[in-house]
């Protein structure tokens, strides 16, 4: 016997219940240059709702606005923008905190820039996430409250609208089983599909694979929610038909075909249905809650907990670029332009465990290489690359006395204090050093 198509139902419910409110939303841009010297400048605007007078407001969402070194500014009532001018090596301190407007979750922006120059060529690196860190346990457990509370509200509103007629006490034993299994099955389908980066797609395909196992014929993939609907309709009328014959009812009280087709109907969520669970249970968290919006507040507080800060409302779109010095040798963004990268996502791929932009960039100097040795030293970003890894082993301050002795003969051409280097001893600055000279000829 099945009985999953009631239980995801119930999970229908609890997930889609504020998709309808869904209508705020916020544009998140930022360009972000990084100049030779490996100063970062960063523009960042917030353009908040449409509607001024929204409850979240743009102050209230842009919890913290500004930190040290960065200037912001508010252009309107429903803009804020911020600059930010930060030398190389400096700790980039985070341009914005994100909150709702309880604070019952959080996001940020961290910054990372790495820039070591070795006169003769410069290695640059970016890397910026927005994070939205929802645990695994954290998960489990406010998924499980979310669909314990609409569990709880679905059985009264089933036992006041439906009566004794269908003996929904056997009913609700054997979806309860059902929907506990079901629910953690998609959701850690769910969590650990975005947690490894998988698509929509991939991530829709598994969800569907689920629930064709525990027998219940819903399509993730399918776009056309009429489509679904009536396979949804004509599975539970399938699955309730058993339910029925195998009650083993007296003839006197046997379920008539009206009956069942209302029993139907009562699981069918279209808005245009009157008698359905979805507006029950609206009627049931009234009268328990004595507040029309408390359901809502529950339900959003454990989304919240369950999906972290960017769940649905309000609706958050990024569009992050970024500008290097250089050639751009890897990112995970899309290369708009020679040295221009674009990264366009919303909130909700932030989920679960951040949303990381990265980019590598590497600024070949073939003007200082043709004065030192007469040619061009990197005949492939490879050549380049592997120079930059041996330049890896020296730490900050013998980088900054290789660079000084270079930059000493790109000014004078003595190649003494670089020649020097090369013979103080068993270093790491005299091997780098005693593998440079001999690419100039020296």
């Amino acid at each position: 016997m099945r009985h999953k198509n009631l239980a995801l139902i119930l999970l229908q419910l609890a997930t889609s219940w504020l998709m309808g409110t869904g209508c705020v939303q916020y544009d998140v841009a930022a360009t972000t240059r990084i100049a030779e010297d490996g100063t970062l400048t960063r523009r960042f605007a917030l353009t908040g709702p449409d509607d001024k007078d929204s409850e979240d407001g743009l102050w209230k969402f842009f919890a913290k606005p500004g930190e040290d070194g960065w200037d912001p500014r508010v252009i309107t009532d429903k803009r804020m923008e911020l600059t930010g001018v930060f030398a190389p090596k400096t700790a980039i301190p985070t341009h914005f905190r994100l909150a709702d407007r309880q604070e019952q979750a959080g996001s940020e922006s961290r910054i990372k820039l790495q820039c070591r120059d070795y006169v003769l060529i410069a290695d640059y690196r970016f890397e910026e996430t927005i994070t939205n860190n929802v645990p695994y346990a954290d998960f489990r457990r406010a998924g499980r409250e979310l669909v314990s509370l609409y569990w709880e509200l679905a059985k009264q509103a089933m036992m006041e609208d439906l009566g004794e007629r269908y003996e929904l006490e056997k009913l609700f034993a054997f979806i309860e089983g059902d929907l506990a299994k079901l629910a953690g099955d998609l959701s850690e389908a769910y969590y650990w599909g975005a947690a490894l980066q998988k698509s929509k797609s991939e991530i829709d395909r598994e969800l569907t694979e689920i629930c064709a196992a525990a027998g219940t014929p819903f399509d993730f993939t399918q776009k056309d929610n009429q489509i679904m609907q009536r396979v949804f309709r004509l599975s539970l009328r399938n699955n309730l038909e058993e339910y029925v014959k195998m009650k083993g009812a007296p003839a006197n009280t046997a379920i008539s075909p009206e009956q069942l087709n209302q029993l139907v109907a009562y699981f069918d969520l279209s808005p245009q249905n009157a008698f359905n669970l979805a507006l029950s249970i609206q009627r049931v968290a009234l009268a328990r809650y004595g507040n029309a919006d408390e359901l809502s507040r529950r339900t959003e507080k454990l989304l919240k907990a369950c999906l972290g800060a960017y769940h649905g409302v309000p609706r958050t779109r990024f569009a992050f670029n970024l500008e290097m010095p250089g050639r751009i040798i890897a990112t995970t963004g899309l290369i708009e332009e020679q040295a221009r990268i674009a990264w366009r996502f919303e909130g909700n791929n932030t989920f679960p465990l951040g949303y990381r932009m990265s980019a590598r960039s590497i600024l070949d100097r073939r003007e200082i290489q043709q004065k030192l040795a007469g040619k061009a030293l990197f005949a492939s970003s490879a050549d380049a690359v592997a120079f930059l890894e041996k330049g890896e082993s020296l730490d900050d301050a013998e980088l900054g006395e290789f660079r000084t002795a270079m930059q000493t003969a790109v000014d004078t051409g003595d190649f003494q204090p670089l020649k020097a280097q090369a013979a103080s001893g068993d270093n790491e600055l005299a091997k780098f050093a005693g593998m440079v000279l001999p690419l100039m000829g020296k």
